[in-house]
């Protein structure tokens, strides 16, 4: 999101050509992710997703199994993978199989999520942003409506 902030070009092949550079120069970092009654993991990743729906944009699926409407935060975790199986991450993101790679894992909670890393630059649906320190994610079950129209495909 931060790269592709910078540029002055939009479109599908624009974030392909950032999704490559930046795969690139890929480094993993360490979280540590806090579940209150539930866990605690500490992982080296390549990606970590808290998500509440299935994509990022453009169909590239990153938690095929999130449904936006259960009440559940998705938290997704890329394992860091040997870079010449990019083209199979690639593959997975867009054919909606993410979740069978051995470097992905996955978990569902409805609780409040705290995630500790020293990485500072994170992502808000698209939204590149700065923060420092600990992040508290939550979800708040029934909070946003949707109009349902002959146009779009919600149950």
């Amino acid at each position: 999101a931060h790269s592709f902030d910078k540029l002055k070009a939009r479109g599908f092949w624009s974030y392909v050509g950032v999704t490559m550079l930046n795969f690139i120069r890929l480094r993993s970092f360490h979280a540590e992710i806090k579940i209150p009654g539930e866990k605690t993991i500490s992982e080296d990743l390549f990606v970590l997703t808290v998500a509440n729906t299935r994509q990022f944009g453009n169909n590239a699926f990153i938690a095929p199994d999130a449904v936006p409407n259960d009440g559940m935060l998705d938290i997704v975790m890329i394992k860091p993978f040997p870079k010449i199986l990019f083209p199979i991450f690639i593959y997975r993101l867009f054919a909606k199989k993410m979740n069978r790679s051995r470097y992905f894992s996955h978990l569902k909670t409805a609780k409040m999520v705290t995630i500790s890393t020293d990485e500072t630059r994170f992502h808000i649906d698209g939204e590149p942003v700065i923060i420092n320190g600990e992040v508290k994610i939550e979800i708040r079950r029934n909070a946003l409506k949707v109009l349902k129209t002959r146009y779009n495909k919600f149950k």
